[in-house]
């Protein structure tokens, strides 16, 4: 018995650790039973009908973000409330990735600033932004507003680092509740968004088909440009090059019009995909360097890199795999500094196929292994992805790496 003893008294003694309650876990509870319609009360006694009674108190103080609900507790939550467990891993995920709350300021403030640290790269930042305005308190319809605009934001902010299951979850929420009228066609498109990386090109289609309806008319250039951009990546998925063309090619018409140099630049990596499928090679790495110096020139980091990768594809069709590899590493090394994860897949994906082509079957073996470790992050079904799980190489790897700041 004295051993035992022993071994209880060393944990005994051992220090105790605190458990910091996620604001953003806290706050999805919340804001899901409310809308449900549920009350402290109500959602008590459902609780207990599926064998889990959790206390109403108990209830108030775990979405004041005061109690950590505990692992049986927050899956029995997800459970009565009908959220996915995966969904919940992936706004811890996005909260341990945000940088420390930012300075109070206008809710308008928060999401351009929120937006901008984005654009530019700096995707802690980014996100402390958006995540301060969600968990914002609403007064007034211009509160309600601003809070769907900087949802939405964080939908497409978590699109952009790969997360497409959490960002349908939010934008389809959004629909649901349903947003703002000048919110609906925007919502409509990031949702088209989401189920095109999900692997479904026809039910993207279908969502624009909807979006394209509500902006005829009167609509401004930039929400048309939005619709005709994901339109022309939908086709561009199906095959349809003449299709996707056309439809580019109106989407950089309206976001001229609009004045719109980033969203400019995304549509050139349109551009150079049209051209990279159909085998176009000089003119798909002309496109894709007018689009890099169009990055460079207004500072658009993580669309840099993109436009890198697009150049390095290129030159690697034309039979240059050796200058090709130099440039999907500088895309790599812009990846790394920025913390793009998904950039950072692409990268490694192609400089693993490269570096077979150039007969370096032991270089490429560590390529696949980076990009099957980075793939498994992402929620996206694409050719890479699947590609680089079917090769049968798990990542054998640590923890996961957090974006720099």
């Amino acid at each position: 018995m004295l051993p035992v003893v022993r071994i209880r008294c060393m944990y005994s003694a051992m220090p105790r650790v605190a458990i910091h309650p996620s604001a953003a876990i806290a706050d999805l509870l919340r804001r899901q039973r409310n809308r449900l319609g549920l009350s402290l009360r109500e959602a008590e006694t459902r609780s207990a009908s599926l064998g889990d009674p959790i206390p109403f108190s108990t209830l108030a103080r775990v979405e004041q973000g005061k109690v950590d609900p505990g692992v049986r507790r927050l899956h029995s939550l997800l459970r009565m409330y009908g959220l996915p467990v995966e969904f919940a891993a992936d706004v811890l995920d996005l909260e341990a990735m945000a940088d420390e709350r930012p300075a109070p300021a206008p809710p308008e403030v928060l999401g351009r600033r929120g937006v901008e640290y984005i654009k530019a790269g700096d995707l802690r930042k980014g996100l402390a932004h958006l995540f301060a305005l969600r968990t914002g308190e609403e007064q007034s319809k211009a509160d309600r507003s601003a809070r769907q605009k900087a949802l939405l934001a964080m939908a497409v902010a978590a699109g952009g680092l790969g997360r497409y299951e959490l960002s349908r979850h939010i934008v389809e929420g959004l629909l649901r509740e349903p947003p703002e009228p000048d919110l609906i066609s925007r919502c409509l498109v990031q949702a088209a968004v989401c189920w095109r990386h999900l692997g479904s090109a026809e039910a993207c289609l279908a969502f624009l088909l909807r979006a394209e309806e509500r902006t005829e008319g009167p609509a401004g250039s930039q929400e048309r440009a939005f619709v005709l951009h994901e339109k022309a990546q939908a086709l561009l998925d199906l095959s349809d090059l003449k299709g996707a063309e056309g439809a580019l090619r109106a989407a950089l018409r309206c976001y001229r019009r609009a004045k719109d140099a980033y969203g400019e630049c995304r549509a050139m990596g349109v551009r150079a995909e049209i051209r990279l499928a159909a085998g176009q090679w000089a003119e798909a790495l002309r496109v894709a360097r007018r689009g890099r110096a169009h990055a460079e020139r207004h500072g658009f980091r993580r669309v840099r890199v993109l436009r890198l990768l697009d150049e390095g594809r290129a030159v690697a069709g034309s039979g240059d795999t050796e200058a090709a590899i130099d440039l999907f590493r500088e895309a790599l090394s812009g990846a790394i500094r920025i913390g793009d994860d998904v950039a950072r897949f692409y990268a490694h994906y192609h400089l693993w196929k490269a570096h077979e082509r150039a007969g370096d079957p032991s270089r490429a073996a560590v390529e696949l292994e980076e990009a099957a470790y980075y793939g498994k992050l992402l929620d996206d079904v694409s050719p890479e992805v699947r590609e680089v799980r079917s090769a049968g190489r798990p990542p054998a790897r640590r923890r996961r790496r957090t974006p720099s700041r």
